[in-house]
């Protein structure tokens, strides 16, 4: 991994820094958007968030959640996102960041964990399959509209 890297977990102070990460991933967010998904985030025990530091600067993030399965005994966690400043890729950040999301699923009773990615982010889906990831079907999503 890239010399002077930590992973801890995220803080709601964090949120500046997580804003071009975002962007990065193809999430523009603005900082009051961040704001409120991480404080409702950070309180909610199913979920948990991870940065990536090198001193002071933050340079990846990982987030997670348990869910339950119909099709299998136990709970799963799901990488729900992961990014990596582009100056930092292939430097083992993203393999530690999702380490930790491995580790914190193992210890919540987790027996798996799942992931989706964009059908058009191939360098990801290869990352994940060195890691040990296997591609299992799609994602279909509707928008639903307010009533």
């Amino acid at each position: 991994m890239a010399d002077g890297i930590q992973i801890r977990l995220a803080a709601l102070d964090d949120r500046p820094a997580l804003v071009p990460l975002l962007e990065q991933l193809g999430y523009p967010s603005a900082p009051f958007e961040v704001q409120e998904w991480l404080m409702v985030i950070l309180r909610h025990p199913d979920y948990s968030t991870w940065v990536a530091e090198q001193g002071e600067r933050i340079v990846g993030l990982a987030g997670a959640r348990i869910g339950y399965t119909y099709e299998r005994n136990g709970c799963y966690g799901q990488l729900m996102v992961l990014v990596v400043d582009a100056g930092f890729r292939r430097s083992g950040v993203g393999t530690a960041l999702v380490r930790a999301v491995e580790e914190w699923t193992r210890k919540q009773g987790g027996v798996a964990v799942l992931l989706n990615s964009s059908k058009y982010r191939k360098e990801a889906h290869r990352f994940y399959e060195r890691l040990g990831y296997t591609a299992t079907g799609l994602r279909f999503v509707k928008e639903l509209q307010p009533d």
